[in-house]
């Protein structure tokens, strides 16, 4: 059942993913990292659509409030994985579905409401088959107060589908569309003394707001040949347009004048992707291509001064792959190889020669089933990603230049990693656990340096050598009839490798716990369902130097669920302890600790009605 949260909160669920909100509670701007591998190196998608922007190579699930009330199944793969389209599939992907649309007519509608004057209203409607055709549509608004000062959020979205199918063939349109409006801002962090004295302090200026739209569209079409091969053709699209203000007197510490910079944006995309599949007597072959086009402007403004730069960046991309398995009794193999094409040009106040990355991909595994309860797997894949626009610009959100007019580029090179993934499932009536080795050998790798740049854009530096390694373990166990254990745990050993001085140090990669572990016990009779969930994170590091920490915490939470007729009551109890917390940090440029405290003990409450 989905609360409303952030995607972000709920995906720390699952093993190795750490997160946080600006805010402190539920919605608005909140962030995960996948084996500490930020979200700009993790590859999104829907239906096969890619999702991150292609200039920032992020996705921001704020901007599509109640986003996962209209996912039908999402998928989540560490390490490299198999071939996405988009953004380099770098530290992992996530992969999300559309609803499974149903042959009957289905209404859903709900309301919750919960601590800081938090609120979600929802509807949902299936029109169930009818010749051949089938819609979907929710509509969603949502609304908080926030925990810190001034970090109001407000966002609407909408998430549409349309399906027909007939013999062979099938076509489906989906459109999705938000709207979000963040009446304060909370991306700067507060020191220790402004925490004792206020947990709830914002860094950020209460004068610092943002209005961003997006809406993204795909039509799918695919033939089923006969029974082995199956074709499948996509266009795809994507618009956004929205701005946030900044208080640079307020950033570098200095009383607040009132005048803001606003930073304005306007992006489009749109591309298209084709795919053959065919399988007979244990091969399968999976052949695709895509690309897309993409273009953002970009606008600085200073409230006083007026209109200070204008410029635009275009993006292009192109991907081809080929993916083959064969299963022999109990032995699976799979290999595939992808050839990845980016292209980053700009036109502004500087110029800049275009700049290009090819990346060849491969990628090998092989599965042998042990007992019919029991598998064992290894793969290895390498994979590249070029850096973000961020990264070049040095998080300047207009190319700056030298005294001779010349461009001031940052980092240009690419990333590359090495991933190997070692694991063993097994899996019985009552018994379920998967346990993963993995390690990820890098090099240049661009990682986060815990700082902010002059746009507000986390910067990044670049290590020649780094690896991360560690090992997952997720079981659920059923006690009995009623009664289930649910166990997720991450170790991390990792290291970046730098030269200080002409002697080697290795250094703990920042916000990367060694530690993570997530215990839920549930109990479910007749219309009855709760469940008690524990997480314990260890300490992270916030510098390079390792000489600061996040403090390592516990969390406790509690949530219910009472099913009667069309009814469906909820009530999830955050934070029972009221933990004071740490979730996210960094060094601000006087050298002081800067923390991102998450909301005390909190509530949300739901009420649902099903036709």
């Amino acid at each position: 059942m989905s609360w409303g949260q952030e995607p972000a909160l709920i995906l720390q669920q699952t093993p190795s993913v750490t997160a946080y909100s600006d805010g402190g509670h539920s919605n608005g701007y909140a962030y995960f990292r996948l084996r500490g591998i930020d979200q700009t190196r993790i590859n999104f998608s829907l239906d096969g659509m890619p999702l991150n922007d292609p200039e920032d190579q992020s996705f921001y699930f704020s901007n599509f409030p109640d986003f996962l009330q209209s996912i039908g199944n999402l998928q989540i793969q560490r390490g490299v994985g198999m071939s996405k389209h988009g953004a380099a599939s770098y530290g992992g992907s996530l992969q999300f579905e559309s609803p499974n649309q149903s042959d009957s007519l289905q209404l859903n509608m709900g309301i919750d409401y919960g601590s800081f004057h938090t609120y979600r209203v929802f509807g949902e409607f299936q029109s169930g088959t009818k010749r051949n055709t089938g819609f979907y549509l929710r509509l969603s608004q949502q609304h908080s107060d926030g925990y810190k000062h001034h970090t109001a959020n407000t966002g609407q979205s909408a998430f549409a589908a349309f399906k027909w199918a007939k013999k062979n063939h099938a076509l489906r349109l989906i459109a999705l569309a938000g709207h979000q409006v963040n009446n304060g801002l909370a991306w700067l962090g507060v020191t220790q003394s402004q925490i004792d004295a206020d947990p709830r302090s914002n860094g950020n200026s209460p004068l610092e707001t943002d209005d961003f739209i997006q809406a993204l569209g795909q039509l799918q079409y695919a033939y089923y040949a006969n029974r082995n091969l199956t074709l499948r053709a996509a266009l795809y699209g994507a618009a956004s347009d929205g701005s946030y203000t900044f208080d640079w007197n307020n950033f570098i510490g200095i009383p607040t004048s009132g005048d803001l910079y606003k930073y304005a944006f306007r992006a489009k995309m749109g591309g298209a992707s084709l795919q053959a599949s065919y399988e007979q007597n244990g091969h399968r072959l999976n052949i695709g291509i895509n690309s897309y086009t993409y273009n953002r402007r970009h606008i600085g403004s200073e409230q006083t001064v007026g209109e200070l730069y204008e410029n635009t960046g275009y993006k292009q991309e192109a991907t081809a792959f080929a993916q083959y398995g064969y299963r022999l009794k109990r032995w699976l193999i799979h290999a595939e190889a992808q050839y990845r094409y980016a292209r980053f040009d700009y036109t502004g106040t500087a110029a800049i020669a275009p700049l290009t990355w090819h990346f060849l991909n491969p990628k090998a595994g092989i599965s042998y089933q042990i007992t019919p309860k029991q598998t064992l797997y290894y793969s290895i894949g390498t994979t590249g990603r070029e850096p973000t626009r961020n990264d070049m610009f040095a998080g300047n959100d207009d190319l700056p230049t030298d005294s001779l007019g010349n461009a001031l580029l940052g980092n240009t090179k690419p990333e590359y990693v090495t991933d190997h993934e070692l694991g063993w499932r097994y899996q019985s009536t009552r018994y379920r656990i998967n346990a993963n080795v993995y390690l990820m050998q890098f090099r240049n790798e661009i990682i986060l340096n815990g700082q902010f740049g002059p746009n507000g854009l986390a910067l990044t530096n670049n290590v020649s050598r780094s690896f991360r390694s560690g090992i997952e373990i997720e079981s659920h166990l059923e006690l009995g009839n009623h009664l289930r254990l649910s166990h997720q745990a991450a170790f991390n050993y990792s290291r970046i490798k730098a030269d200080n001085g002409g002697t080697d140090a290795n250094f703990c990669p920042i916000l990367t716990p060694a530690f993570v572990a997530q215990q839920t016990l549930s109990y479910h009779r007749k219309i009855w369902q709760v469940g008690l969930d524990i997480r314990y994170q260890s300490e992270a590091y916030i510098d390079f130097a390792n000489d600061n920490t996040l403090p390592a915490f516990w969390t406790i939470g509690l949530n219910s669920l009472c099913t009667w007729r069309k009814w469906t009551a909820g009530l999830r109890l955050n934070n029972l302890l009221n933990t004071r917390y740490y979730s996210n940090g960094y060094i601000d440029f006087n050298g002081e600790n800067r923390y991102f405290v998450q909301a005390p003990f909190h509530f949300t409450a739901s009420l649902q009605w099903h036709l």
